[in-house]
């Protein structure tokens, strides 16, 4: 099955945009702030390639983990 680049770029956001959540959850769960500094540098990695994708894609990216402490 051949995949158009469409759906490429899609499965990459979709990607992108879940990992945040799940790192953005795991971040306001997590105590360690060892871990809450990996969990953050994890987040900033996905927004910039969230970031990247979008802009190439003529989209703005919105802020992510916001409120959290």
């Amino acid at each position: 099955m051949r995949y158009l680049a469409s759906d490429t770029a899609t499965l990459h956001l979709t990607v992108a945009r879940l990992n945040i959540e799940l790192f953005c959850k795991k971040l306001s769960e997590e105590m360690s702030e060892t871990k809450r500094r990996t969990l953050l540098q994890l987040v900033a990695e996905e927004k910039a390639k969230l970031s990247a994708l979008l802009s190439s894609a003529g989209t703005c990216v919105t802020g992510a983990c916001s409120g959290l402490r």
